[in-house]
C-alpha cells in the first residue's frame, strides 16, 4: 500500500508566530499518509512544561528555551480522530492516541521537521497541493494543531472471460486527469493485476480516473488468445475531462467482461534505410482501438506480429540521431495468418522554429542584483511543445518536444497529424506573444502537419513589454498562504498563469503579457478547468478582472475561496 509522507519545518521560539511552508509529500512503499491541512502549535516556555497547574519555575534566565508541540490527527471526510497515526518531530516518534491526540514535550530544536504518516491515507485530494506549515519568529503563536488525513478511494472489481471464467494475472492500472496551466494532463497512478479468482483491488486519492485494462496475451490454458483492453469511461477527447469521480473513502465496484480473441501471424518486410534500426509499432482498430503489439525481427528486415481477427492500420516510427523516419499500412486479419505486409518509410516532417524578437523594453536590474538578458537566448528557452489532438498518450502520441539540431537549429519531428502549441511560463522576461504557422494564428487555430510536409517554418514572435500585478488575498478572516490564477480572456500562449503566496498572503506577478484577465485565489491548489467559465462561474464574486497594459503595476487584494467552497 503506498504512502506519503508530509515534511513541515518548523522554527520554534518564545511567543513566536506560526505561518505555513509547503513542501512536497513524499511516498513510501506500504504507508500511505495524511495531509497537514492546518497547523498550529501552542509555546509554552520551560517554566511552563509542568502540564499540572501551579508548577513551579525553576529555569535560569540562560537555560535553553523549549516548547510543547501538541495537537490532534482527524479524519477529512467524517471529523473522528485517528488513533495511532506515526508523528515525528527530527528523531523523536509517537503515536497518536485513541482520541487522536499527540505530544511532544520539552523541544528545544530551533528548526523541527514534522512528519506524519498512516497507512490507508493521502495527504491532499490534489496531486499538486503540498503539504506543511511553518512556525515564523515574529508573531505570536496559537494554541491547537490539527492534522487532517484523507482515506484512500478504492477501485474494485471482477475480471472475467465472456463465458465467465476468472482472468488471473490481467494488468490493470489507474489514470488520474489533472489540469495544471497549460490544460489537462494523464498520468498514471496506481497499477494493480488480478488474482487467481480475476479479482483486483487498488487505492488511490480521490480525484478524476480513468480505469484501463491492459490487452495482453490470455495467461491460462487458452494459449494464442489475447485478452482485449478495456477502459472506463471510455476515451474522447484529449482536452476536456471524461472520469470516473472518485471520492474520498468510498469504493467503486466493476464487473469488466473484456473480448478475448484468437491471434493469427502478421508478417512482411520493413523498407528502410536505417541500417540495425528497429521501429517500434503500434495497431488501431477500425472502431479506434489502440492493440499494443510486440515485433519480432528476423534477417533481411523480416518482422511478424501477432493480432486478433480485425482491420488494423499498422504505424511504425523509426528514430535515429539523424533522422526521424515513419511508415503506415492497413491490413485486416479475416481469422487466419497474413503475409507479405510491407512498410515503406519516408521521413517525419520537419518543422522548423524561428524566433522573432521584438524591440526590447528597458528593464532595470532584476530584485536579486543580477542583469536581466537584453535579449532571449533562442526558442529552447519558452518550453514549447506540441500536443497532439485527441492523442492516446498510451502509444507514443501524446507530445513532440523541440529538437535541437547540430547546426544549432530547432525543429519539431511532427508526424501528420492535428496538434496545439503548448508552452510553460518559465523563461525571464520575454514571453511569446504570437505564434503562426503560415497564414494560421496558431494561438487561435490548431496546427494541422499533412504527410510530405516540412519546410515551411513555425514562427514565434516574443517580447519583455509586460506589466504586472501585486496583491493580497485574505483567507476567511486571516491572511495566509493560498493560490492565485490569472485566467486569460483572448487566446494567449499562456491561457492559465498560476502561483502561490507568501506566508501573509501577499502576491506579485511579474512578467505578465498585456491583456485581460479573470482572477481568482483559491485556499489550496484544486484540479480544475479554470478555462471553463461554467467552472469559474461557482466562484461568484470570488472572481475578479483586471486588464494590463504595458508598464502597468496595478494592485488587487482577494477573497480566496476556502477549501471547503473548491471541493472537486
Amino acid at each position: 500500500m503506498p504512502s506519503v509522507i508530509v515534511l513541515t519545518s518548523v522554527s520554534l521560539q518564545d511567543g513566536r508566530a506560526l505561518s505555513r511552508m509547503s513542501f512536497p509529500g513524499l511516498g513510501l512503499l506500504g504507508m500511505c499518509t495524511l495531509l497537514l491541512s492546518s497547523l498550529t502549535v501552542g509555546a509554552q516556555q520551560a517554566n511552563q512544561r509542568n502540564p499540572n497547574p501551579g508548577a513551579t519555575n525553576t529555569a535560569t534566565a540562560d537555560a535553553t528555551p523549549s516548547i510543547t508541540v501538541l495537537g490532534r490527527v482527524i479524519n477529512a471526510v467524517t471529523g473522528q480522530p485517528v488513533p495511532r497515526a506515526l508523528v515525528h518531530i527530527n528523531n523523536r516518534s509517537v503515536l497518536s492516541d485513541h482520541d487522536g491526540k499527540f505530544l511532544f514535550p520539552q523541544v528545544t530544536d530551533s528548526n523541527v521537521q514534522l512528519t506524519v504518516n498512516k497507512p490507508g491515507y493521502f495527504a491532499t485530494m490534489d496531486p499538486q497541493e503540498p503539504g506543511g506549515l511553518l512556525l515564523r519568529l515574529d508573531q505570536p503563536l496559537p494554541g491547537t494543531i490539527e492534522l487532517r488525513l484523507y482515506p484512500e478511494a478504492l477501485l474494485t472489481g471482477t475480471v472475467t472471460a465472456p463465458d465467465g471464467t476468472p482472468l488471473q494475472h490481467v494488468q490493470i492500472r489507474a489514470r488520474r486527469g489533472t489540469f495544471d496551466d497549460q490544460g489537462l494532463h494523464w498520468n498514471t497512478t496506481g497499477g494493480t493485476q488480478t488474482d487467481s479468482h480475476g479479482n483486483f483491488r487498488l487505492p488511490v486519492a480521490s480525484g478524476d480516473y480513468k480505469l484501463e485494462l491492459h490487452s495482453m496475451p490470455r495467461m491460462d490454458l487458452n494459449a494464442g488468445e489475447m485478452v482485449m483492453p478495456v477502459t472506463l469511461p471510455e476515451a474522447d477527447s484529449a482536452e476536456k475531462l471524461n472520469a470516473l469521480h472518485l471520492h474520498s473513502g468510498k469504493e467503486q465496484h466493476f464487473d469488466l467482461r473484456p473480448i478475448t480473441s484468437k491471434t493469427y501471424k502478421v508478417t512482411g518486410i520493413l523498407d528502410s534505410t536505417l541500417e540495425r534500426a528497429f521501429p517500434s509499432v503500434s495497431a488501431r482498430s477500425s472502431d479506434g482501438t489502440f492493440v499494443p503489439v510486440n515485433m519480432n525481427g528476423g534477417a533481411n528486415g523480416e518482422f511478424r506480429i501477432d493480432l486478433p481477427s480485425g482491420s488494423y492500420t499498422l504505424t511504425a516510427n523509426l528514430n535515429s540521431q539523424d533522422a526521424s523516419l515513419m511508415a503506415q499500412t492497413n491490413v485486416t486479419v479475416a481469422a487466419h495468418d497474413v503475409s507479405g505486409v510491407v512498410f515503406h518509410f519516408t521521413a517525419v516532417p520537419m518543422l522548423p522554429v524561428e524566433m522573432i524578437a521584438e524591440s526590447p523594453v528597458t528593464t532595470p536590474v532584476s530584485s536579486n542584483g543580477l542583469q536581466r538578458f537584453s535579449t532571449p537566448l533562442g526558442p529552447q528557452q519558452f518550453n514549447m511543445f506540441l500536443q497532439r489532438v485527441n492523442a492516446d498518450t498510451n502509444f507514443g502520441e501524446g507530445s513532440v518536444r523541440l529538437f535541437n539540431r547540430p547546426d544549432k537549429s530547432f525543429v519539431f519531428n511532427t508526424p501528420p497529424g492535428t496538434y496545439r502549441v503548448k508552452c510553460y511560463r518559465n523563461c525571464g522576461e520575454w514571453y511569446i506573444k504570437g505564434i503562426s504557422y503560415g497564414t494560421a494564428d496558431l494561438m487561435r487555430q490548431d496546427l494541422v502537419v499533412a504527410p510530405g510536409a516540412g519546410g515551411v517554418p513555425i514562427r514565434i514572435t516574443v517580447s519583455n513589454a509586460s506589466g504586472s500585478l501585486t496583491g493580497t488575498v485574505k483567507t476567511g478572516e486571516t491572511t495566509g498562504r493560498s493560490w492565485v490564477y490569472l485566467i486569460a480572456s483572448e487566446p494567449s500562449a499562456y491561457p492559465v498563469i498560476s502561483q502561490g503566496t507568501a506566508e501573509n498572503g501577499t502576491y506579485t506577478f511579474d512578467r505578465v503579457p498585456p491583456g485581460s484577465y479573470r482572477v481568482v485565489a483559491i485556499e489550496h491548489h484544486r484540479s480544475l478547468d479554470l478555462t471553463d467559465p461554467a467552472v469559474l462561474a461557482t466562484f461568484g464574486a470570488h472572481v475578479r478582472s483586471v486588464t494590463l497594459a504595458v508598464g502597468d503595476k496595478p494592485s488587487l487584494d482577494l477573497d480566496a475561496v476556502l477549501a471547503t467552497e473548491a471541493q472537486p
